[in-house]
């Protein structure tokens, strides 16, 4: 039997990251889940519906701040957990974002999603 995958929606403007990170997941889940890239904030918000699993947000976006991204996912669809990765490795940005509903913040640097 057939596990159904999972959507995974990944939030990353940097094309070189934004390769690295997919690849890596698909190596390691490529069974579970079904990834979807987006560059722009726009196109991931016009995507975002019931059937939105996991959103993979870069905090980082040029212009844009992942917390009111965030905010926008859930009032679209509240159950989606949305995973925040930032170089920032500030324990107040942590925070925030947990507080505003993120699942994980995770901190990256050039080899997190390299392991």
């Amino acid at each position: 039997m057939e596990t159904q995958k999972q959507n995974l929606f990944l939030l990353e403007d940097n094309s070189t990251s934004a390769a690295r990170i997919e690849a890596f997941l698909e190596k390691k889940y490529k069974d579970y889940l079904s990834i979807t890239t987006f560059d722009n904030v726009n196109d991931l918000l016009k995507s975002i519906n019931l059937d939105t699993v996991i959103v993979l947000l870069d905090d980082d976006l040029k212009g844009e701040n992942g917390t009111i991204i965030l905010q926008q996912i859930k009032k679209i669809n509240a159950n989606t957990e949305v995973i925040i990765f930032s170089s920032d490795d500030n324990v107040a940005t942590a925070i925030d974002a947990y507080r505003k509903g993120a699942k994980s913040f995770v901190s990256k640097n050039k080899n997190t999603f390299f392991r």
